[in-house]
């Protein structure tokens, strides 16, 4: 439940902050919103993919040990951001992030249905669907009340 809750508010937490990071990394005179929009599109492509790939690699090597390898990129992802000074460096962080990041829902989904029972199904994943609800709830709050004023 944890690592559904706090990947999700990790993802989600960026959604306040990345504009003024763009800002802040390239100042823009126009295109703010569209290279904004850009970034979350390429880590969405990438996602998109890697959930097919990961998806059938974690089937072959297990998928505990696909997850934790999935989540420390995706942690260093989070802090190569810090480190962009430009839009193109961004750019090719989002991608490796996104590689990362997509395979980690198919993944924690499938261990998920491993170690439940067919009869608590229903009882599991609602309980997963909820925590990813709450992740998505809390993350842009918290990212939107940083730094605190």
């Amino acid at each position: 439940m944890a690592v559904f809750l706090l990947f999700h508010f990790s993802i989600q937490i960026a959604i306040p902050v990345l504009p003024l990071f763009i800002e802040e990394v390239e100042i823009l005179k126009q295109g703010l919103a569209s290279t904004t929009g850009l970034m979350f599109a390429v880590s969405g492509a990438t996602a998109s993919i890697s959930a097919v790939a990961i998806g059938y690699l974690s089937d072959r090597i297990g998928h505990k040990r696909v997850l934790i390898v999935n989540l420390l990129i995706a942690g260093l992802m989070w802090a190569a951001h810090a480190l962009a000074r430009s839009i193109p460096q961004l750019l090719v962080v989002r991608i490796v992030f996104g590689f990362a990041a997509g395979g980690n829902l198919p993944t924690m989904n499938a261990l998920v249905g491993k170690l439940t029972t067919k009869e608590t199904y229903g009882q599991a994943y609602g309980l997963m669907a909820s925590m990813t609800s709450l992740g998505m709830t809390l993350g842009p709050l918290a990212g939107a009340s940083w730094p605190p004023t």
